[in-house]
């Protein structure tokens, strides 16, 4: 039996995209974040900091909520650190 290109393309094109499809899955299947050591490190340095900075962030996307008409902001940066 003879197989034409197209087909033979089609079935190539459909073995990518399973395999693809299968090893994105399981990508996904992991919901939690895993961190090196360094980061333990650093967030128990800093864990305090980041508490406050998560919190004045909140505050100003809430500001930034009322003057844009409840819609969060598109593109925006709370860094003022220049």
């Amino acid at each position: 039996m003879k197989i034409g290109n197209s087909v033979l393309a089609m079935i190539v094109a459909v073995s990518v995209f399973l395999c693809l499809t299968v090893d994105s899955l399981e990508a996904s299947d992991s919901s939690k974040i895993v961190h090196d050591a360094e980061y333990y490190i650093l967030e128990a340095q800093n864990a305090e900091k980041w508490a406050a900075d998560d919190k004045e962030v909140d505050r100003k996307l809430v500001k930034f909520r009322e003057k844009n008409d409840g819609k969060p902001p598109a593109e925006y940066s709370l860094y003022s650190g220049r």
